[in-house]
């Protein structure tokens, strides 16, 4: 059998195969019975006796799939325990469709055992917040819309309040509207701006001015250019038009398909793709919730591998991160506070050089991004391969990249 990844919504798996059924009523006092009838459904037609054990916690002379309902159903609610809680003092409601809905799409997406499984976006809403602006609040999953529960000090409880628009006050991007990044202003100040971009010719720095869709910021020029077509010469990724990669011979292209023979994690294989180091072939990127490692760049473009294990979505600035994990928004960094701040110009202060942008680097003496030194070419002085445009630096020489010889 192959190895069976869970994903778990509400304290239950997502998955179930093609005729599970489930009793009449649901409501939210057996919504976690319902969970644990899908997914113990889906594991004794899926999995063999040792995925099983591991999947359900039970031994093999405790195992059968009523007593997988009970051991699940048990671990749901001590997730849902705090949504009956508010759906008990009138702060959030259960909606039967949307759960009714979610449970089926389980179902489907489950009648071919698939070997990961992604919570579906209907079962993102089963339970909605009810309290409006002002009104008392345990967590932001009691408040309706967009709003979101503040508490002061160690209240117990809070205020739901209002996300701030454009230019309005924040510590974080989740105090801001959808669509919106909270951003250092004017200090101490953080507002909520939309990401700005900038058109062909216009002055960009990849961070706080990024260029438009079909263009990218072109680093002799500091201006946006259009990016290249397929068979152009590139240096990274993002000079190449969308859907192609920056290939190993230095061109835009559009990479190795699935199932082809590859030798490395991001220069080989298609965009949507990677090297997977087991079987040394192109492999779809892996979804939200999927396991995955830190070294193979397997999570799709907006997720990374979280210290779990398993591909999270991406930290938007002033959100919370985990420093040197990649795990901030494209143009951000993690700062060693642990949240998520644009990547620093000439004379910022940083800890690295990932908290600069591109062509900078974080001097490690007076802790600033600085210009990063100009490359000497092939029979120039150096002291390291450093200060060489090919790397390689040889009895206080720089020497072309490839001599030739063989």
């Amino acid at each position: 059998m192959r190895k069976l990844n869970v994903l778990v919504v509400w304290g239950g798996v997502v998955a179930c195969v093609a005729g599970c059924t489930t009793s009449s009523r649901l409501d939210e006092q057996t919504w976690c019975e319902k969970v644990a009838e899908v997914q113990c459904g889906w594991i004794y037609s899926c999995c063999n006796i040792g995925e099983r054990l591991k999947l359900v916690g039970l031994n093999a002379h405790e195992e059968s799939e009523p007593a997988c309902r009970e051991q699940l159903a048990g671990s749901c609610l001590e997730g849902w325990a705090v949504s009956l809680a508010s759906i008990s003092v009138s702060r959030v409601q259960f909606d039967i469709e949307a759960a009714t809905t979610c449970l089926d799409t389980m179902e489907t997406n489950a009648a071919q055992c698939p070997s990961a499984s992604e919570e579906p976006d209907e079962c993102k809403h089963i339970v909605t917040g009810l309290v409006g602006i002002d009104g008392e609040c345990a967590y932001d999953g009691e408040c309706s819309g967009q709003a979101r529960c503040r508490r002061v000090g160690n209240a117990l409880s809070g205020r739901c309040y209002d996300k701030a628009g454009l230019d309005g006050l924040c510590e974080g991007s989740l105090d801001c509207q959808e669509g919106l990044f909270c951003y250092q202003g004017t200090l101490p100040q953080y507002v909520c701006v939309a990401l700005p971009t900038v058109g062909p010719g216009q002055e960009c720095n990849g961070s706080t001015m990024v260029c438009e869709q079909g263009y990218y910021c072109d680093s002799s020029t500091d201006v946006c250019v259009a990016q290249k077509a397929a068979g152009e010469q590139c240096d990274d990724i993002s000079e190449c038009q969308e859907g192609l990669i920056c290939d190993t011979s230095g061109s835009c292209g559009a990479g190795l398909g699935s199932g082809q023979t590859c030798s490395t994690y991001e220069t080989e294989c298609g965009v949507s793709l990677y090297c997977d180091s087991s079987t040394y072939e192109c492999t779809p990127r892996k979804g939200s919730g999927a396991t995955c490692s830190t070294y193979g760049n397997e999570c799709e473009a907006s997720l990374y591998c979280g210290t779990g294990g398993t591909c999270t979505a991406r930290r938007a600035p002033g959100e919370g991160c985990a420093s040197g994990s990649n795990s901030c928004q494209a143009f951000y960094a993690c700062l060693p506070r642990g949240n998520c701040k644009a990547r620093g110009d000439v004379g910022s202060e940083c800890y690295g050089d990932d908290q600069c942008l591109e062509r900078l680097q974080c001097n490690p003496d007076g802790r600033v991004c600085e210009m990063q030194p100009l490359k000497s070419p092939a029979g120039s002085f150096c002291d390291e391969g450093t200060d060489c445009e090919s790397g390689q630096c040889e009895s206080g020489v720089c020497i072309a990249f490839c001599s030739g010889d063989v």
